[in-house]
């Protein structure tokens, strides 16, 4: 009898990110927003190049807008405390 290992890369797709991201909890997701301030100190253009990119984006639709804005909505509240 013999027996092999496989290995296969399979990159998720966006639906299955967001189906993700929604399934997290507080902690997960405070953990994944460190993650992604981590990494995006290396991007070229910084991460405020990247953000006008998005909103400039015509796939942003409103969902995502909304997304956004929600997120701005909370941090600008929580830094004027």
């Amino acid at each position: 009898m013999f027996s092999r290992n496989i290995h296969i890369n399979i990159k998720p797709t966006i639906e299955e990110l967001a189906h993700e991201f929604c399934e997290m909890d507080v902690n997960q997701h405070a953990d994944f927003f460190n993650c992604i301030g981590s990494n995006i100190k290396h991007w070229d253009g910084g991460f405020s190049f990247q953000m006008q990119r998005i909103v400039d984006s015509k796939n942003l639709n409103e969902n995502g807008r909304y997304f956004l804005r929600i997120i701005a909505e909370c941090i600008n509240t929580n830094d004027e405390v």
